[in-house]
């Protein structure tokens, strides 16, 4: 059931063990989830419209967790929000989707989000590009947040971290939903 270190599940219970077992209860990956269509195993199989659900998606990798998507517009709201700078229950606990709340500067990874936000971005595809991030607010169904996007790059969520030292510390995840507006 693992691949690359992703856990693709249907039943969210076994996703949540299955990772605890394999990292000793880090979340490492995320698991895709689709609750209105069981069957299907992968993002590119989910039709437009569909909202896709990753379960626990981790915080410790300033790669962040690329969604095997790429599209024009998608909407994103974030639950379950719980993790720790410094990667324990001691460190900074982080509860809010916006952090911090404060303006991340040039030590983070991001600048012009919040610091330890969590982010959509798509990654640079050339050197000297700038990766370009934008700041989640929605955390429900009813209010998501609506991004355009370069329909030729991945989409990828993360949380916003300092540049050095600061993304292998983290511990605990969140759960993000998705849904594709324009392909």
């Amino acid at each position: 059931m693992w691949r690359t270190g992703i856990a693709v599940c249907i039943a969210v219970a076994a996703c949540a063990h299955a990772a605890r077992a394999q990292t000793g209860g880090q979340p490492q990956g995320a698991a895709f989830i689709v609750p209105d269509h069981p069957a299907k195993m992968t993002p590119a199989d989910v039709g437009r419209g569909d909202w896709l659900f990753y379960n626990n998606v981790f915080v410790n990798k300033a790669s962040g967790f690329c969604l095997g998507i790429r599209a024009q517009e998608v909407e994103v709201y974030v639950e379950d929000i719980k993790w720790w700078t410094g990667g324990t229950a001691v460190g900074e606990p982080i509860t809010s989707i916006t952090g911090n709340n404060i303006e991340a500067g040039p030590d983070f990874r991001h600048h012009g989000v919040y610091q330890y936000g969590i982010i959509l971005f798509q990654p640079a595809q050339t050197a000297g590009e700038v990766p370009r991030a934008v700041q989640l607010l929605g955390t429900n169904r009813a209010d998501p947040t609506r991004v355009g996007l370069d329909r030729s790059k991945d989409i990828c969520v993360g949380v916003n971290d300092k540049y050095f030292g600061g993304y292998d510390r983290n511990g605990g995840s969140f759960d993000l939903h998705l849904r594709v507006l324009k392909p």
